[in-house]
């Protein structure tokens, strides 16, 4: 496959799940920690469907919970409050959807095989790039529609009228 095509081909592992590469320029910009031998080794990540279902979201673990704290606000009138059960109940339940994932030594993730699916993942995915706090990951199908639907210049062009 070209480099230049966008796109990533995902690696079927045998519980469903499926493994996607990070590029070098986005792999760079992520934490990590030197082991013992003096190599470089990724922290791990939280990855999540986004709230639309169009996409895989994977977040640093602190970015994780600061997006967590504004979805959450988001959806309870008045807010998020940790003392009413059922906001902590969802809390729960949004932390559990949202594994935490360690790159290997190649820099590939594996993504939960119920989150692929949600996402449309086929055999390839649109290579992965970040979008302010978080890296998302789209089933290329997906991304021409939502791409060819947005016209920057349109949109820029409109602005300045």
């Amino acid at each position: 496959m070209a480099e230049d095509s966008g796109l990533r081909k995902l690696e079927l592992n045998d519980n469903g799940s499926k493994r996607v590469a990070i590029p070098s320029d986005v792999k760079n910009t992520l934490p990590y920690t030197v082991d013992g031998k003096g190599k470089k080794r990724l922290e791990p990540l939280r990855v999540t469907i986004s709230p639309s279902g169009d996409y895989i979201c994977l977040f640093e673990p602190a970015k994780f919970e600061k997006w967590a704290d504004a979805f959450l606000n988001s959806l309870f009138e008045g807010g998020f409050e940790s003392s009413n059960t059922k906001h902590a109940y969802t809390q729960s339940v949004l932390y559990n959807e949202a594994p935490l994932v360690t790159p290997d030594g190649n820099g590939r993730v594996n993504i939960p095989a119920n989150m692929c699916e949600a996402a449309g993942f086929g055999s390839e995915v649109k290579q992965p790039f970040v979008v302010g706090d978080h890296i998302q990951i789209w089933a290329p199908d997906r991304w021409e529609k939502v791409h060819n639907e947005i016209d920057i210049p349109s949109l820029v062009a409109n602005r300045s009228k």
